[in-house]
């Protein structure tokens, strides 16, 4: 399992693409490989959750979140450069962030979970 966390970077950059559109204030998720099931895409909240969780998104900010499960892929639009530049930072260290978790939560510390939102459903 550990070796599979020291890996989760690379694994995530071979299977996920994320590319930008900054004259469109968007970013574009798209799943490559496995063939995703119906409702395996995430709704808006899990992706909003994720971001905050995973990618270390600290403030609210108004995304639009559009999801094509045919195509596999997520677009998420913002309404300023400001709030781009904001979630540029967050997919910048995206992979970095999400391996570290994983490792610390792999230790037995899942301190990094608190205050990201309600997973009781």
């Amino acid at each position: 399992m550990e070796d599979l966390i020291y890996n989760l970077k690379e694994i995530m950059q071979e299977n996920v693409d994320v590319n930008e559109d900054e004259s469109n204030l968007e970013f574009c998720i798209t799943i490559k490989g496995k063939t995703l099931k119906s409702g395996e895409l995430g709704d808006v909240n899990e992706i909003m959750d994720m971001l905050r969780m995973f990618g270390g998104l600290s403030e609210d900010i108004p995304i639009k979140i559009t999801r094509d499960e045919e195509a596999q892929k997520i677009i998420l639009r913002v309404e300023n450069k400001s709030d781009f530049t904001k979630l540029h930072e967050v997919f910048d260290g995206l992979w970095d962030r999400t391996q570290d978790l994983m490792m610390k939560s792999f230790k037995g510390d899942f301190s990094f979970i608190k205050d990201i939102g309600d997973f009781s459903d």
